[in-house]
């Protein structure tokens, strides 16, 4: 998985980023969470990025699909599990979601 430097490296590239959104929307969708037609097609800075994905999260949770929802994105339960009790849980999962899926984008660009 990327760091958050490689990350805000990658985050150079607008068209990077655009991709990353939209692999976002991608995975979210099977859990029931739309984000707005903007998030697909205009390119956020990376602030507002995690705030979107943090509401996103806090939906999921409220819908119970979190577990769904992890393994869509590939995050292992051992992670999200050990988050789960802390009071800052939908910020930091926000932070790994969008490494994870950024991720995603860089080694299909690379191949």
């Amino acid at each position: 998985m990327l760091t958050l430097q490689e990350v805000a490296i990658e985050f150079n590239s607008q068209e990077f980023v655009l991709k990353t959104q939209q692999q976002i929307a991608k995975d979210y969708y099977p859990s029931g969470v739309q984000f707005s037609a903007k998030f697909g097609s205009d390119i956020m800075v990376t602030k507002e990025l995690i705030a979107e994905v943090q509401n996103a999260i806090e939906e999921v949770v409220e819908m119970n699909g979190l577990q769904q929802l992890m393994y869509q994105i590939d995050i292992p339960e051992k992670v999200y599990v050990a988050l789960l009790n802390d009071t800052e849980f939908s910020s930091q999962m926000a932070e790994i979601i969008l490494r994870r899926e950024a991720y995603k984008v860089f080694l299909r660009s690379q191949f």
